[in-house]
């Protein structure tokens, strides 16, 4: 993060994953310090598609709080949800896996971000 204009975060909408965010925001604000171009994204991942479950709901309420006085912080709008097709396109690539809703997350993330 000392060297990086952008650091993205990813964290699974748990609370062991959540716990584990204040050691990343902690080392984010060190290089801050050091690096003023430095923009950090927290991106949920591992999120369920299912809309009933209110993981990410909860987990996108802690983490605002969590970051609420960090204006150099940012939860992005875009998570990337759970599906098989993230550990079988290792090897291809995302835009080369043909998967529209992955292909969609990732791009709408990228978008997002730069």
């Amino acid at each position: 993060m000392l060297a990086a204009d952008i650091a993205l975060i990813p964290i699974f909408p748990t609370n062991l994953s959540l716990l584990t965010l204040e050691s990343s925001l902690s080392a984010a604000s060190e290089a801050k310090t050091f690096n003023d171009k430095l923009q950090v994204f927290i991106v949920l991942t591992g999120v369920n598609s299912n809309v009933l479950v209110k993981d990410t709901a909860e987990a996108r309420e802690l983490i605002s709080e969590m970051i609420n006085d960090m204006d150099f912080c940012k939860l992005a709008d875009n998570c990337i949800t759970t599906r098989k097709i993230w550990s079988d396109i290792t090897p291809l690539g995302i835009s080369e896996s043909g998967h529209t809703k992955v292909v969609e997350q990732f791009l709408g993330l990228m978008k997002e971000v730069i």
